[in-house]
Parts: structure tokens; C-alpha cells; sequence
């Protein structure tokens, strides 16, 4: 059973917007205070995520592989060994990345994958499944065959595509 994806951008959107409807006029009056729930009342981040992959576990006999999608590698490594320890049995790492500019390389491109997917296989014994978005391969020079990438082991790549792609070089 695969999840649906835990976004980090999603996390720290909703602990932004906590922040602020919790922080409003806080101080303007004694009673404005009273009008907003406690920060602690509000539990942001992955928590219900990680929830959901204990609750999955204990009501199926089959592997429950958990999905992730961060912005930074230490999101992405903190939310794979949280997830792990919640007890999802894979990861599987989406990676969706759009370059920053045509001066991107994809063997650039490609080092960062892989760069990021040995941060988290170094953080975690579960296997992991990366996802590379289909936007990746607009990079010059990109593998058109996800088996190229040197993963570390315990890892396996592939490209995904909402659409059929056709790929050509030259």
C-alpha cells in the first residue's frame, strides 16, 4: 500500500499560518488573547502523516511504503527517519525539482539526486524508492534511463511522467 505524498513545503505553510492566526493582536488587549487558541492546541507538522502510516500498519498485512516530497535535504532527512519510525516499511522519495536556469547541467541535475537520496539512505535501513518528475528531463544531458544513476544500494530510481513522454537526443 502506497501513501499519499507528505509535502514539507505543505508543513511549514501550515506552521507559518498557525503562527500568525495564533500571534494577531495578542497583545492589543487583555481579552484578544482568549480569542485564538493556544499554540500548543495546534499540533503542525507531520504528526497526522505519521499517524496514518501506524494506523495503516495495524490494519493491513501488507507492506505500507510511505511517500515524501521536501525542500531541503534536512527536511528531507528528518521526515524519512520520522517516518521510519512510525513504521512504514519503504520510502518512497518524489523528487520534483525544477532548474533554476538552462546553465543547469543534468549531470548537475543529477549529482543533486543523488546527492540527497545518500543524505537519507544514510539516516535510514528501510528501503527506498526514489521518483524523479518528468520536468527533470527537460535538463541537458539527464539519464533517459534512471538506471544509470549510481543509487546507493538499498535504493531503486525511476522516472515518473503524468503524460507519455518521448524522449530524443541529438
Amino acid at each position: 500500500m502506497v501513501l499519499p505524498s507528505l509535502f514539507e513545503e505543505q508543513i511549514q505553510q501550515e506552521e507559518r499560518l498557525a503562527y500568525e492566526l495564533t500571534s494577531i493582536s495578542a497583545d492589543s488587549s487583555p481579552e484578544a488573547s482568549s480569542y485564538f487558541p493556544a499554540a500548543v492546541a495546534h499540533n503542525p507538522g507531520p504528526h497526522g502523516y505519521l499517524d496514518l502510516i501506524a494506523r495503516a500498519r495495524a490494519a493491513v498485512d501488507m507492506p505500507v511504503i510511505a511517500s515524501l516530497n521536501g525542500t531541503t535535504v534536512a527536511g528531507w532527512v528528518d521526515y524519512a527517519r520520522l517516518i521510519e519510525q512510525a513504521g512504514a516499511t519503504a520510502l518512497e522519495l518524489n523528487i520534483y525539482r525544477i532548474a533554476p536556469g538552462a546553465s543547469v547541467t543534468g549531470a548537475e541535475a543529477e549529482a543533486n539526486c543523488v546527492a540527497l537520496l545518500k543524505a537519507v539512505r544514510s539516516q535510514v535501513k528501510f528501503p527506498i524508492a526514489v521518483q524523479i518528475a518528468s520536468s527533470l528531463l527537460g535538463v541537458r544531458g539527464i539519464s533517459p534511463n534512471a538506471s544509470t544513476m549510481q543509487a546507493p544500494t538499498g535504493s531503486f530510481c525511476s522516472i515518473a511522467s503524468i503524460n507519455p513522454i518521448s524522449i530524443s537526443f541529438g
